[in-house]
């Protein structure tokens, strides 16, 4: 009996070895790829995003960030204020996230009650 579970081990350890070197065999290299606009791409200044991110945050939330600052330095956005609720400071930052030129945004929004909540996005 002892044998025959030998056999049966050695079988099982031929077979998934077998299926290791099989699918080493196929294995395709990595392909880099690399993609490139067929249009120029143009770099907005720091007073142009920082504009264009007023004006975008202005329109989408009017009455919430009408006291803030926006300030942007190689592509991070700052924003400084004061506004109703931890919504409204999530949403502001999120809002600017999205702006073209804006890469990271650091907000120091403030909440009407004087406290800094921190600021919890989701990882994109």
């Amino acid at each position: 009996m002892a044998r025959i579970d030998y056999s049966v081990e050695n079988l099982n350890s031929q077979r998934a070895s077998s299926r290791v070197s099989t699918s080493d065999r196929f294995k395709k290299p990595p392909i880099q790829v690399q993609l490139r606009p067929l249009f120029a791409v143009q770099q907005s200044s720091a007073s142009e995003l920082t504009t264009r991110a007023s004006v975008r945050l202005n329109k989408a939330l009017p009455t919430t960030v009408a006291g803030t600052q926006i300030s942007v330095s190689d592509g991070i956005a700052t924003i400084e204020g004061t506004v109703q609720s931890e919504y409204d400071r999530q949403l502001a930052a999120k809002i600017l996230s999205l702006q073209p030129g804006i890469s990271q945004v650091e907000n120091r929004l403030t909440i009407e009650s004087g406290q800094v909540a921190p600021l919890l996005l989701p990882a994109r």
